[in-house]
């Protein structure tokens, strides 16, 4: 490097050159730096807690899931549910009331004002006796949610504080024996025969359906939704 910029230096004193130019490769970098210019030492990053004033309080981050607005309905004191039959009967206790006779409003609408009961071990055409007794009831019902509910014996500790419709012999539905205030599951029922019978406890209603067995008990639940029938009980044949 230093013999080619002396053979370039001869020259140009062969050519009469007062002063050789250099390549720009030449000229230190630091040179091209205006003499005036001053070189800005890199901005000094303010840690950020110091961005913080004195004193502020740290809000935290909004949520992305914000909370659920709360139900300001207001409380409908009108719907309270006459479900299990609570609601004492104030009218002529009558074979010839039903289903009526088991029936109240709330709200101005039609609800049942009863439950049936059913043995946990009874047959299975007990059942089918409590659909239809529940079908006549609930075809008058105008809340669905206030239909006559159809419970198991052991779901309910008595039917004598509330009124209920009772399904099944005694030996069945022990239900059925705390009405009828027997011993003997078998007492008071002659073979081939059946009764439909009301009684009044504490202010409410019970109805007890029941036969010698249970197609006793279907005959007499078909007889009660098909016939008008009167009096505070019955007791029919069967074959």
């Amino acid at each position: 490097m230093k013999k080619s910029i002396a053979v370039i230096f001869m020259l140009f004193i062969l050519a009469g050159c007062d002063e050789p130019m250099l390549p720009d490769s030449t000229v230190p970098i630091v040179e091209n730096i205006a003499s005036n210019s001053e070189i800005q030492p890199a901005q000094k990053q303010t840690p950020v807690e110091e961005q913080i004033q004195p004193g502020a309080q740290i809000q935290p981050a909004a949520s992305s899931n914000p909370a659920p607005e709360e139900d300001e309905s207001p409380d409908n004191g009108d719907d309270v549910s006459l479900d299990g039959g609570i609601e004492k009967i104030d009218a002529d206790v009558d074979l010839s009331s039903f289903p009526e006779l088991f029936l109240g409003e709330l709200g101005g609408k039609t609800v049942a004002n009863t439950i049936i009961v059913v043995g946990r071990k009874a047959p299975a055409k007990d059942v089918i006796s409590a659909t239809i007794i529940a079908g006549t009831l609930n075809e008058l019902v105008e809340k669905e949610d206030n239909r006559a509910m159809t419970v198991l014996d052991d779901e309910v500790s008595s039917v004598l504080d509330r009124n209920a419709i009772v399904i099944g012999n005694p030996c069945d539905n022990p239900k059925a024996k705390e009405l009828m205030k027997i011993s003997d599951c078998n007492a008071d029922l002659e073979n081939k025969k059946a009764m439909i019978k009301l009684y009044e406890n504490n202010g409410f209603v019970q109805m007890l359906i029941v036969g010698y067995d249970a197609d006793g008990t279907y005959k007499a639940a078909q007889k009660l939704v098909d016939s008008a029938l009167e009096g505070k009980f019955i007791v029919m044949g069967y074959s």
